[in-house]
């Protein structure tokens, strides 16, 4: 897969070209699919959806943003929040960037879904472990 797409082609690919994901990029996806997150939100989100098992630091989260953005996967967010700005109190504070799951990235975290159960199934019929392992 190459390192990343232009708009176009992003938009023409099919989901499948992407898989498969990355164990920590399936995870911001599915955080993203909840809404539009910040970087803090997204880590929180992720280490939730986890139960705690994957800590993503936050250079690492904005590497891979920038290139889910890229990939046209994810997208920054419409309407970017305002932190407050306490000392001066007039909402002049940089606003804080919020991403989004794009069209695109919904299809490929569900076409990657959909792989990871195929393979579950595969291991649940070799009888390699059964839910209840869980």
């Amino acid at each position: 897969m190459p390192e990343s797409r232009t708009e176009e082609a992003a938009a023409a690919a099919e989901p499948e070209s992407f898989l498969p994901l990355n164990p920590r990029d399936v995870l911001i996806l599915m955080a993203l699919a909840g809404g539009p997150l910040h970087g803090y939100g997204l880590i929180k989100e992720a280490e939730s959806l986890s139960d705690g098992r994957v800590r993503i630091d936050p250079a690492n989260l904005y590497r891979v943003l920038k290139k889910l953005v890229r990939d046209g996967l994810v997208a920054e967010a419409e309407t970017a929040s305002r932190v407050s700005d306490v000392a001066s109190g007039d909402g002049s504070a940089p606003k804080r960037r919020d991403y989004q799951i794009t069209e695109l990235g919904s299809a490929v975290l569900a076409a990657e879904t959909e792989r990871l159960a195929r393979l579950a199934e595969v291991a649940r019929a070799r009888d390699l472990y059964s839910p209840s392992d869980l």
